[in-house]
């Protein structure tokens, strides 16, 4: 059963990341993630506790890694959009 919810949970997570260039708060929360995780496997060793020291530290990295990558993009101004163009004169307009 812990297998198949491992499968079913990893597949979500790759496909949340399944389409296109990630986005600057999608880099930083998978970074997050990873160093979140690392950090607490190391920690959780320390301890006795390897799987959860992980699992604390893959959301804490998480959250930390989506609110950091979220003031990142935030910042970055975005594309605007080329002005209008003129409206053509009115026709029958006396001059």
């Amino acid at each position: 059963m812990r297998t198949v919810l491992a499968v079913a949970v990893m597949g979500l997570v790759l496909s949340g990341c399944a389409g296109g260039p990630l986005t600057p708060r999608e880099r930083t929360t998978l970074g997050g993630t990873v160093l979140g995780a690392g950090t607490g496997a190391i920690i959780g060793r320390a301890v006795g506790d390897t799987r959860n020291g992980a699992l604390i530290g893959a959301g804490l990295g998480a959250v930390t890694g989506a609110v950091v990558g979220n003031a990142i993009q935030g910042a970055r101004p975005t594309a605007s959009m080329p002005p209008a163009p003129p409206a053509p004169p009115a026709a029958g307009r006396a001059r």
